[in-house]
């Protein structure tokens, strides 16, 4: 998908359902984890810099996205802070938008620091994607349990539309699971999200009849993407 690429979150409770809690993550190679968010962290003033991953170039953009845009050749997958999640909360212009992003427990508007509290935003479990030094995308990859990590809160800049930025940052957080030693993926998307749904096929996701107890809120498929045969 080209654009937002949403589902529900999960929240510090740890249910996906409405969101779980995202917590920190051990360091992938030489990426450097920034500090967590805190009620009393100063401002910043604009999307953050540090920890980067490159990200592989791929042309083209996906026909009847819209007008085509040029393909990004220059993607970085870095670790996101609180500057990105600041800048990201400008791209949900209202309480439909938000549910769908962030899941039925995040009030709109959304208003920082609470926000940050209320998603479990914190090193290693967020992740942003910047086009030459302009924030594109982001995404929160939570572990749920030893080898499945959640993806949640997906979304693309509505402006950069057309460019597969989704599809793209969806790949690296592929690529961030398996090196971090994950056999599953798992993911929830509202059945209605044609757009979404199409995008997590094609990358390899498959609907699961085997959800968590407490179940999907209505309206949600629970997918998941096996990075190994599973047992």
């Amino acid at each position: 998908m080209d654009g937002i690429v949403s589902q529900p979150g999960a929240g510090p409770s740890g249910r996906v359902a409405d969101p779980p809690g995202g917590g920190s993550r051990a360091p992938i190679g030489k990426i450097q984890w920034l500090e967590p968010v805190g009620p009393n962290d100063p401002p910043e003033p604009s999307p953050g810099t540090p920890a980067r991953r490159q990200a592989g170039a791929r042309p083209g953009s996906r026909p009847g996205a819209g007008p085509p845009m040029t393909p990004a050749a220059n993607l970085e997958l870095r670790s996101a802070t609180n500057g990105d999640l600041r800048h990201v909360m400008r791209w949900i212009p209202d309480a439909a938008a938000c549910r769908r992003w962030a899941g039925p427990r995040i009030a709109f508007p959304l208003r920082y620091p609470g926000v940050a509290r209320e998603i479990g935003f914190a090193p290693g479990n967020a992740w942003s994607l910047f086009e030459a030094d302009q924030l594109v995308g982001f995404a929160q990859l939570l572990r749920r349990r030893p080898g499945v990590h959640h993806m949640t809160r997906v979304i693309v800049d509505p402006r950069r539309r057309g460019a597969r930025h989704g599809h793209r940052l969806c790949e690296e957080l592929i690529n961030v699971a398996r090196t971090d030693g994950a056999r599953c993926i798992s993911l929830y998307v509202y059945r209605d999200n044609l757009r979404a749904l199409h995008l997590y096929r094609s990358l390899g996701w498959v609907s699961h009849r085997r959800v968590p107890c407490y179940g999907p809120p209505d309206g949600l498929c629970y997918m998941v993407k096996f990075l190994r045969t599973p047992e």
